[in-house]
């Protein structure tokens, strides 16, 4: 059973209807248009800590960019601590001091955020981890693109 949770903005995502265990996470219903996917995803691991399947894909509302048809990463640039090369600049120690993540030299990640990961790494952490993690996601400017090349280091991907 593949469960998916789905960061929503205005996307078309009837591409979903042929999952059966799909949970969207809709801007401007469920939280404010601020975050990108990383508010969202936050978001919904903090309303279903409790409650959290066994695996759990996280996925842009239009994930095709950067996944195949199973919904597998597809691309897995690299980057440094600076977010070289394709967003040079980002200031990461701004999120992974408070958060407590340590930060290789240089590593690869999924491109667009989209990835899978099990509920024993998602557990690794405490609710209060992901609140603080999503005060961050929603008040950083850089969140999204620091959360995106961070997950892969944050869960073990």
């Amino acid at each position: 059973m593949k469960t998916l949770v789905l960061a929503r903005y205005n996307e078309n995502i009837s591409w979903s209807s042929k999952y059966d265990h799909v949970h969207i996470v809709q801007k401007e219903r469920d939280l404010p248009n601020k975050g990108r996917e990383s508010s969202s995803y936050i978001w919904w691991v903090i309303q279903n800590y409790e409650k959290l399947p066994e695996k759990v894909h996280f996925l842009q509302g239009n994930p095709f960019a950067h996944t195949n048809d199973n919904l597998e990463s597809t691309y897995f640039p690299e980057t440094d601590r600076n977010g070289c090369a394709l967003h040079c600049g980002l200031k990461f120690e701004e999120i992974t001091i408070p958060l407590g993540i340590e930060l290789p030299e240089r590593w690869s990640f999924p491109a667009g955020a989209n990835f899978e990961v099990t509920k024993s790494e998602i557990l690794k952490y405490k609710y209060d981890w992901y609140k603080k993690a999503y005060n961050l996601s929603m008040n950083h400017e850089q969140a999204p693109w620091i959360f995106e090349r961070l997950w892969c280091l944050i869960y073990k991907l």
